[in-house]
């Protein structure tokens, strides 16, 4: 399956018709283009163009996607479809892989738009922006993205200042109850942008009209907008124009300028709310993608500085790097201090130096966002590959996710899980004579520069200092300079403490909790409820195959007889869908495995072999919505025909209700045969005796 989506191919064809003109409009365009995904970092047009070159005249651009996967992408036109097919087929260390455009699934209306779609306007920086902020929003408040219609009640800040945090969103200015609220950098401009989530819809567009306090934020937008009253205002002024003209010509030439620009703000608008709940979809999957990154910085931070996360921005004041050309890990922290002051103009003081030869990775933590902020600026600015920098504002780390494995050893919590293997005893130890409250660890690396060294970290509330070395003998030639000799060289009497061998000791996980469903008919016995089944399962096999209400009905009958409380789910209908065409290889386990795995977690399916149909039920929303988007050749590898919404005029509660009457129906009428049938045995059983 393409890693590529439709928004990152929008941008690549938009890149690619800035240097190439008319192309992506030619005939063939899709058959003849590729996407090269995983591009390594240093990859220029021109060199992307000369991998191919044995295909004859192609064209190629490169558009930079650090920050969303750390990764790079191009798009390659070939001359002809059969160059196209071949090149897919090979394999380079130069790229991951080639994926044809045709294949995404888009046409020739989907590269109309890319083409000639306005980019520079506020609605695109919303759209642009929207997506991270969904996968930022499922990672920290995963509850609030379950309502599918959270939208609605949510608000897009733009030019939210280096000072606000996301706790400042939902603490200030508001007056109103916040659910949630989350704060990314633009991709494009390094500018933040914020999203905050109202427990009232209502709340959202109140709050529009409030005017914007520059010391929080620019400009408020809604970001679901309503194109319904929209189109209804542009309809009512169109009309208003249209009869005026046919009465007055001459009134042409001064409505038709101002009418255009709001049949094109309509059509805009309306695409955008599409493009919005697309971007929910989207910005989930980009989260799950960069989960391995995102687990990666989590092993390097420690936990402590997350407790201490009061303002939940901690993100947002580190910066994230792989091994380039400017950073070289072997160099250990204080090159790396130095590479963000010379290259980024990062001069803000920092609390923590991190890199990892292991891991190729490399972390800085500032004590304030500005310094991130004017790193992520001038990095933009720099020759391409020479510096690998992700975009941290898209790893936020709630604190509740690291912090259970370090509770049973005190203070453990100072250091990161990978400084804690058992290789790293005695290579670890607490710096002490170092005032924490006003050391900086770019001026302590440099005096430890001559030992290899991996990790600095500051604690300024615990009064504490940590440092990671190489090596026992590089801690060994450290501590064998004596306190004064260190104070002679940087004006602290510097001396090392060993750390207990509980720092370094397996922490055994907690046991997890088996959740137990709860018994739906407490009291009615299994036979009773094997009746209702049975009773449900001939009402769908007696349905036509074209009843899709009565077959839709039969199944949630059929499901309320095991889970009453998921059909009565607030969000049931968003949540669920109905499969038809099931081929008979497909069943209950086959289903639950493969779309559980492709698409999210599954709370209940239920199926009926016999009708060839079924009903998923996910836990989220987005799910099922990625469900549906599937092309039918997609849901046939599946072995389903197709994919459908549960029908608007199914009334949930009532067949709850009714289902829920039955089983206690049967029931009693079990309890009573079963109560005839135990004194007829008795009766007997006197007879036969007397």
């Amino acid at each position: 399956m393409a890693r590529v989506s439709a928004s990152e191919l929008e941008v690549l064809v938009r890149t690619f018709n800035t240097k190439h003109p008319g192309v992506v409009l030619s005939n063939g365009f899709l058959r003849t283009a590729a996407i090269v995904d995983g591009l390594r970092d240093s990859t220029t047009n021109q060199e992307l163009g000369s991998f191919f070159r044995a295909f004859g005249n192609v064209r190629a651009v490169v558009t930079d996607e650090e920050g969303y996967r750390g990764e790079r992408v191009g798009l390659v036109v070939f001359p002809d479809a059969g160059s196209c097919s071949a090149a897919a087929n090979q394999t380079s260390d130069h790229y991951d892989c080639i994926i044809q455009v045709n294949s995404i699934h888009v046409d020739r209306e989907f590269l109309i738009k890319a083409v000639r779609w306005p980019n520079t306007t506020i609605d695109t920086i919303q759209l642009r922006n929207v997506r991270n902020l969904m996968g930022v929003l499922d990672t920290v408040n995963p509850e609030v993205v379950d309502d599918p219609k959270f939208l609605q009640r949510s608000v897009l800040l733009i030019g939210v200042s280096s000072e606000t945090t996301p706790r400042d969103l939902i603490m200030r200015r508001f007056g109103r109850d916040v659910d949630a609220a989350v704060i990314v950098r633009d991709s494009e401009t390094s500018q933040r942008v914020g999203l905050v989530v109202f427990a009232k819809a209502e709340d959202a567009v109140v709050h529009k009209k409030w005017k914007p306090d520059p010391m929080l934020y620019r400009r408020c937008i809604p970001v679901s907008v309503s194109a319904l009253h929209l189109g209804a205002l542009i309809f009512i002024l169109l009309w208003i124009s249209f009869a005026a003209i046919l009465q007055f010509p001459w009134l042409l030439s001064i409505f038709l300028p101002a009418l255009i620009p709001y049949s094109f703000m309509g059509a805009f608008q309306a695409n955008s709310v599409r493009n919005a709940q697309q971007a929910v979809l989207e910005g989930s999957e980009d989260s799950e993608r960069r989960n391995g990154t995102a687990a990666t910085m989590r092993s390097l931070i420690p936990p402590q500085y997350l407790q201490n996360d009061d303002s939940t921005d901690f993100h947002l004041r580190c910066l994230l790097l792989r091994g380039s050309r400017l950073v070289d890990l072997s160099q250990g922290p204080y090159n790396l201090c130095r590479v963000a002051e010379d290259n980024q103009l990062a001069s803000g003081t920092v609390c923590a130096a991190v890199v990892s030869e292991v891991l190729n990775a490399a972390i800085l933590v500032y004590d304030d966002p500005q310094s991130t902020d004017k790193a992520c600026r001038s990095a933009s600015c720099l020759r391409a590959g020479s510096l690998s920098l992700y975009d941290t504002s898209l790893f936020p780390m709630p604190a509740g996710e690291v912090t259970g494995v370090f509770s049973q050893v005190p203070e453990r919590s100072m250091l990161p899980e990978f400084f804690t293997k058992p290789e790293y005893l005695g290579r670890v130890v607490s710096v002490r004579g170092i005032p924490p409250k006003i050391c900086d660890v770019r001026e302590l690396a440099y005096y430890f520069t001559g030992f290899k060294l991996e990790a600095l970290f500051v604690h300024r509330a615990q009064r504490k200092v940590f440092a990671v070395f190489g090596s026992q003998s590089d801690v060994r030639a450290a501590r064998s300079r004596k306190p004064k000799a260190w104070g002679k060289l940087c004006r602290w009497r510097i001396w090392f403490e060993d750390l207990d061998d509980a720092y370094f000791q397996p922490v055994p996980a907690p046991a997890v909790d088996q959740e137990v469903a709860a018994q739906p008919y407490p009291g009615v016995p299994e036979e009773a409820i094997e009746m209702a089944k049975g009773a449900h399962m001939r009402s769908i096999s007696h349905c036509s195959s074209g009843d899709r209400k009565g077959i839709s009905e039969g199944l949630i009958r059929l499901a309320a007889v095991s889970r009453p409380d998921i059909l009565l789910h607030k969000y049931f209908s968003d949540r669920a869908v109905i499969l038809r065409g099931i081929d008979a290889g497909a069943n209950e386990f086959y289903l639950h495995l493969e779309l559980g795995i492709t698409f999210g977690e599954i709370d209940f399916l239920v199926v009926h072999e016999e009708q060839g149909v079924a009903m998923v039920v996910f836990k989220s929303w987005k799910a099922p919505a990625k469900l549906r988007q599937q092309p039918a050749v997609t849901l046939r590898r599946f072995g389903v025909g197709s994919c459908e919404p549960i029908p608007k005029d199914v009334v949930v509660a009532t067949l709850v209700s009714g289902t829920y009457d039955l089983v206690h129906s049967f029931g009693e009428t079990y309890g009573r045969v079963v109560s005839y049938v135990d004194s007829l045995s008795a009766s007997l059983g006197t007879f036969s005796g007397g």
